[in-house]
């Protein structure tokens, strides 16, 4: 039987509609010809649970965090694992990209912290140390030019790029 072996976990799809990635307790990607609806790779690198994946706007990169306290992104058309994105302290939670080019992508974690980072070279940009403790979940706003975030503690923040991030 084809596909995962573990829990699933994260699930994203390519922006025109063609393929999806999956993710699983164990670590493991699938990435889905969405027409056929067979697996066409299998990715390993995070050491366990993924808890969340993106598609970038331009198609050819994925990202995903995990609890093993990194982000991996992903080249699709060479089918390999591009950069590991050390920078929390703790498991991550979430993973976006700004909806406008993808010229950018948030990370969110358990230590508190949201990042910023670039994705032409994976840099990090900036970091907001929230003073709520875990951010269960970041995400840009429309106009990519702000992102909120829901914590543990059951608020939410906004923080706009130019100023806080």
């Amino acid at each position: 039987k084809e596909g995962h072996r573990a829990e699933c976990s994260a699930l994203a799809f390519h922006p025109d509609g063609s393929l999806a990635l999956s993710s699983d307790w164990a670590g493991v990607l699938f990435l889905w010809d969405l027409r056929s609806g067979k697996a066409i790779h299998v990715f390993q690198g995070h050491v366990r649970k993924v808890s969340a994946a993106a598609l970038a706007p331009d198609g050819i990169h994925a990202a995903t965090v995990g609890v093993d306290n990194t982000c991996r992104i992903w080249d699709l058309r060479q089918r390999a694992l591009m950069k590991v994105c050390p920078g929390h302290s703790r498991a991550l939670s979430d993973i976006r990209f700004s909806p406008d080019a993808g010229d950018v992508f948030t990370t969110a974690s358990l230590d508190g912290s949201v990042k910023l980072w670039r994705s032409r070279d994976h840099a990090c940009l900036s970091t907001v140390q929230a003073d709520f403790g875990m951010v269960m979940s970041a995400d840009f706003t429309e106009d990519s030019k702000s992102v909120v975030s829901v914590g543990y503690d059951k608020t939410i923040r906004l923080f706009s790029n130019k100023e806080d991030l």
